[in-house]
């Protein structure tokens, strides 16, 4: 049975939860800020600069994970090219090289940020990658699933009437 307490008692850990990850966030988010900045000092191309910037801006947002997963997401069936892809191949290979090794390390602030949300995010980006694989796998040869069934259920049948 629910006591009066169980409410306050359940806002209390959230709210010690909230504050130790964002704590950790913070540390961790003052630990590449040097990098960062070394890097926005250094002759890079301004695309790239303005990525890195607004990577390091947005590594402390909690809905991060959200517009990343739902944009991933929607990536996924769409024919286009992603837009990262584009700004990438428009510049060398070592200059996008930093650039991503830069925006590894304010996305892993945000997942220290929040954890939790991550990881229902990468099962739902792996369970949509999944079903896309198997309807990519029936559009090819629809008629490959049911043979195998088929072919599986006779087998058995002709198996037990003889």
């Amino acid at each position: 049975m629910i006591s009066i307490y169980t409410f306050p008692i359940i806002i209390v850990i959230s709210v010690i939860y909230f504050l130790w990850r964002r704590n950790a966030a913070v540390n961790t988010r003052g630990a590449i800020a040097g990098e960062i900045d070394a890097y926005l000092g250094e002759d890079h191309p301004e695309e790239l600069k303005n990525l890195v910037y607004h990577g390091f801006k947005q590594s402390l947002n909690g809905l991060l994970p959200i517009f990343a997963g739902a944009a991933y997401i929607l990536s996924m069936f769409s024919n286009k090219e992603p837009m990262l892809h584009q700004l990438f191949k428009r510049h060398g290979k070592e200059e996008t090289k930093k650039a991503v090794k830069l925006l590894i390390k304010t996305i892993m602030v945000n997942i220290v940020l929040s954890p939790i949300s991550y990881l229902f995010y990468f099962t739902m980006i792996f369970c949509s990658l999944i079903i896309k694989l198997c309807f990519t796998a029936l559009s090819k040869n629809p008629n490959r699933l049911f043979k195998s069934v088929i072919t599986k259920s006779e087998s058995s049948w002709i198996k037990a009437v003889s």
